[in-house]
């Protein structure tokens, strides 16, 4: 019994001797009983060892202490020239808030920034028969990203075909896309979330595309018989080159998996304006002439959008 009385007599007694917190310039901190804040040292003794010896730190390396009160007072050794910045510290003693470089890129996350340079290769692209890259380059500073996507085709771009192939005429009209010859492009992305490992994207772009085309148009006349088919009177076929201006923006994430290891996955959206390399591509004034209609080419501006998902490395 009289045991039991000793062991909660001492509990008792640390209970009443509340703790102090004192946190370090570096971040780390003790639990402490301060006994003195001197004008070169703070001295104290461990809360956990109240038995033990008495420490003396130079007060230049303190940035704050809480006293048991529940009050903090900030400490600014003597004649010190650089002051602390107390913006790095929760004053509340729970973990300080992560620290930034000077480029406003967090420390933890500063590896990912080390080299500006990214190539990647867009897997999507090759369901359009095409190989494209992305090159981006990082401006870190200003929180932006160049980029300048690039592709070239190898076959026939069949999702291009499947969406934008249209009718310039009438159902007797078949245009085809047979070749993305290339693709380049430019864009200037602003990055709020630079500094973290994924990055969102947005920005103005513009690309350039020429693809090699045919068409094939069948000049028909009415039939004589009524509810009859026309009647094939010719036929007007042509090859010739598109050239493709895309005008809009780019949204997207860029993914910062390692310091050379890097995913983006990126939508361009915005409208297209075609021109070509001949006057009448598409036969319409030739079947004018032939049959005494008056078709017009359908709407040159148009929306447009495309898709593309890189992985790449750093250099």
């Amino acid at each position: 019994m009289k045991k039991r009385m000793i062991i909660l007599s001492i509990l008792i007694a640390k209970a009443i001797c509340a703790q102090d917190l004192i946190v370090f310039t570096d971040s780390s901190k003790v639990k402490a009983v301060i006994s003195e804040i001197g004008s070169d040292n703070v001295k104290y003794k461990r809360y956990d060892m109240l038995d033990g010896p008495k420490y003396s730190v130079d007060r230049k390396t303190v940035a704050y202490v809480k006293y048991k009160t529940g009050s903090t007072e900030r400490l600014q050794a003597v004649e010190q020239n650089t002051p602390i910045d107390y913006s790095v510290y929760n004053m509340d003693g729970s973990r300080p808030r992560t620290i930034k470089t000077e480029n406003g890129i967090l420390k933890s996350k500063a590896h990912l920034y080390k080299r500006k340079i990214y190539i990647g290769f867009n897997h999507l692209a090759l369901l359009n028969s095409n190989f494209s890259f992305s090159f981006m380059h990082d401006l870190a500073k200003e929180k932006l990203i160049v980029h300048l996507p690039v592709s070239f085709g190898y076959g026939k771009p069949d999702l291009t075909n499947s969406v934008y192939n249209g009718s310039y005429l009438h159902r007797t009209n078949s245009n085809t896309y047979n070749r993305m010859n290339f693709s380049v492009g430019a864009g200037l992305l602003f990055s709020p979330s630079f500094g973290h490992s994924v990055n969102f994207l947005i920005g103005p772009s513009f690309s350039v595309s020429q693809y090699e085309m045919s068409t094939k148009v069948n000049i028909t006349a009415p039939s004589p018989v009524p509810y009859q088919a026309p009647i094939v009177i010719g036929e007007f076929k042509n090859d010739f080159i598109l050239i493709r201006q895309v005008y809009g923006g780019t949204i997207g994430l860029l993914i910062r998996i390692s310091e050379r290891l890097n995913m983006t996955a990126l939508a361009n959206i915005g409208c297209k304006k075609d021109v070509y390399n001949e006057s009448d591509p598409f036969g319409i004034e030739y079947v004018n002439k032939m049959t005494g209609s008056g078709f017009v080419r359908n709407a040159n501006v148009l929306p447009y959008a495309n898709f593309s998902w890189t992985i790449g490395y750093r250099f």
